[in-house]
């Protein structure tokens, strides 16, 4: 086991309890936060749960406090930007702090991840037990889910596996994240097909919460993965892999087409052929997406983000720059934002540009691609397939959220469903305490790891 790093011999027995309490913290964190729908559903007060759930980043924070951080870690200044213009915001507004608060917390928590876990050496063995922890939720989520379709026989769209009560988009924005993360696995680390099965699993999520957007996203995001890896490592062992996936997808596209006639909206019993069902539909999203109801408010997700685009243009100088404050959204009653006549389809940038005005969404949009370019500029972990399977997760990871924020939710600036586990594995990717444990497992695992197609002895194409 690798022992923890000094950074001088005069290190406190304070900072050396709390390095050694770091791990315990943040595993606790994600499982509060990957059962807490389960709390919920089971009867614990909603305000119980907040609580599991603020301790942890509560108990990170002390321990980020206590243990210093002499450099500022990437995407600081663009953080503290994004905070500095909510406070703005808020201030113009007359909104204040708690408003403003309530808004950044979850961006900022899952900052304090990344800072945390940036700044603070970690064995080989802490960061196995956490990602062991994270898989063991991941496929958890499953299991909740097929409790509620085979035995409770309940689709409720607001339950989301044991993650969430209160929404259905998670049940879209996980599936594709998890599905990043297995099939690079199956890519990089091992070429096993039922890690494939495992991928496509998770969209049981989707399905027992009735979502529709994962018949089509998922497939084109399936397949961007495979054509992104064979494009990146251009080997004989990458198109046998690619090939295996293929395979994987036309074993199991009658379960999803299958899926698609037991999901309201986009199926029709006229149609049996399965190129008659794809093609009703798409064509059904497409008009679901681009809706109005009869009053004439936008009820999809592209008529909202249009409606937006064109209104917010034409506002005042002063809600351009702030928006309608961070309590906008919250404030149903109060309607600050009426005229733009939106019943549902949020997405993040668009939330950001309603709350915060358009410098505060490219604030952190910059901010994302600032922390995507970093690990894009940092050096590969090579030779270990272990490794490089996280880091072309990450990568992907990457375009889920972007793909979240930009079309579909804001769950990303809502929540850390999936911020926290994407910010913790890219700062074990990007900083510099932990080159010496990716290159050390590296070592270990030389001996006895096959090699990966894109390092291996496989001809290049």
């Amino acid at each position: 086991m690798l022992a923890y790093e000094m950074e001088s011999s005069d290190v406190s027995d304070v900072r050396i309890k709390t390095d050694a309490a770091f791990p315990p913290a943040l595993g606790g964190l994600f499982v509060v936060v990957y059962v807490q729908g389960y709390l919920e559903r089971i009867g614990v007060p909603p305000h119980v749960v907040k609580i599991l759930v603020e301790a942890p980043v509560l108990a990170i924070f002390l321990h980020v406090v206590n243990r210093g951080v002499r450099q500022c870690a990437p995407g600081f200044l663009l953080i503290a930007a994004y905070v500095v213009w909510t406070i703005a915001s808020a201030i113009y507004h007359g909104d204040g702090m708690v408003a403003t608060c309530l808004y950044v917390r979850y961006v900022v928590y899952a900052y304090l991840v990344f800072v945390a876990v940036w700044t603070t050496p970690l064995t080989h063995t802490s960061v196995r037990c956490i990602n062991a922890v994270i898989v063991t939720l991941f496929v958890f989520q499953i299991v909740a889910s097929a409790h509620e379709v085979f035995v409770r026989g309940e689709r409720v769209e607001a339950h989301v596996g044991a993650l969430f009560t209160s929404g259905g988009a998670l049940a879209t924005e996980f599936p594709l994240f998890a599905m990043a993360l297995t099939v690079s696995f199956y890519l990089f680390w091992r070429g096993n097909p039922l890690l494939l099965v495992l991928a496509w699993a998770f969209f049981l999520v989707g399905y027992a919460s009735g979502k529709r957007a994962i018949y089509f996203l998922g497939p084109v995001l399936y397949a961007g993965i495979l054509v992104w890896y064979v494009l990146r490592t251009r080997t004989l062992g990458a198109l046998k892999r690619f090939a295996g996936g293929i395979l994987v997808f036309l074993c199991l596209a009658p379960l999803l087409l299958l899926g698609v006639s037991m999901s309201h909206g986009i199926s029709h019993r006229q149609w049996n052929r399965p190129l008659e069902r794809v093609s009703y539909a798409l064509d059904a999203a497409a008009r679901y997406n681009a809706a109005y109801d009869r009053a004439g408010r936008t009820i999809g997700r592209t008529a909202t983000s249009r409606h937006v685009l064109a209104t917010l243009w034409s506002e005042d100088k002063e809600t351009v720059l702030f928006g309608w404050g961070p309590r906008a959204v919250r404030i149903g009653e109060e309607r600050r934002y009426e005229k733009l006549t939106i019943t549902y389809g949020i997405c993040g940038w668009a939330q950001d540009v309603i709350c915060l005005g358009w410098p505060g969404m490219l604030i952190y949009l910059l901010f994302q691609l600032r922390m995507f370019s970093y690990l894009w500029f940092c050096p590969s972990p090579r030779y270990d397939g272990y490794w490089m399977a996280v880091r072309f997760g990450v990568e992907v990871g990457f375009f889920v959220i972007m793909l979240s924020y930009i079309a579909y939710s804001s769950s990303v600036i809502t929540g850390g469903h999936l911020s926290y586990v994407y910010f913790y594995l890219l700062a074990l990717l990007t900083s510099p305490v932990h080159r010496s444990l990716l290159r050390n497992a590296s070592q270990n695992e030389a001996g006895t790891a096959k090699p990966c197609p894109l390092v291996g002895e496989e001809t290049t194409l």
